[in-house]
Parts: C-alpha cells; sequence; structure tokens
C-alpha cells in the first residue's frame, strides 16, 4: 500500500462516487490562504516551559510573602493548663 492509502476490509461497503469536474474555483481560493509554516518546536517547548517557570515562581514568591493565618491563631491560643499555677 502507498503512504496515505486507506484500506477497507470489505469491499462491496465501499461507496465510490462520480465526480464529473474539478472546480478549481475553490482550489484556487484555498490555495491563497495557505499558509506554510516549519515552526522551531524545541524553542517553542523551551519557552513555554520558561513562561510556566516564571508563573510558578511568582506564585511561591506571593506564598512566601503573604502572612500565615495558622501562625497568628496558634500562637494567640492559649490553653487554660498553662494558665494554672503549678
Amino acid at each position: 500500500m502507498a503512504v496515505g492509502q486507506v484500506g477497507f476490509k470489505d469491499q462491496r461497503k465501499v461507496k465510490k462516487i462520480l465526480v464529473e469536474a474539478r472546480t478549481n474555483a475553490i482550489i484556487n481560493r484555498l490555495n491563497k490562504t495557505k499558509e506554510e509554516r516549519f515552526p522551531d518546536l524545541a524553542e517553542e517547548k523551551e519557552k513555554r516551559e520558561r513562561e510556566i517557570r516564571n508563573q510558578e515562581t511568582k506564585a511561591m514568591l506571593e506564598r512566601v510573602r503573604t502572612p500565615h493565618r495558622h501562625r497568628r491563631r496558634h500562637y494567640s491560643i492559649i490553653s487554660p493548663r498553662y494558665m494554672q499555677a503549678g
């Protein structure tokens, strides 16, 4: 089989349609808007990973800078058993 060729298990279930003429007007419009790109995938991946690292770093710094409510609440509560003279 050629590359890109489609094979069918049962040839009786294949439906064939006869196309009288190819409409070049549609194909020409498609070819005018066609863009070929050759992206550098490694560079794009590195850029995306760098952006993710920067976002994680900013989030970590925000967590470190904001005071924790748990710490304040923990130190402000004094248990009654420590209040007893002994």
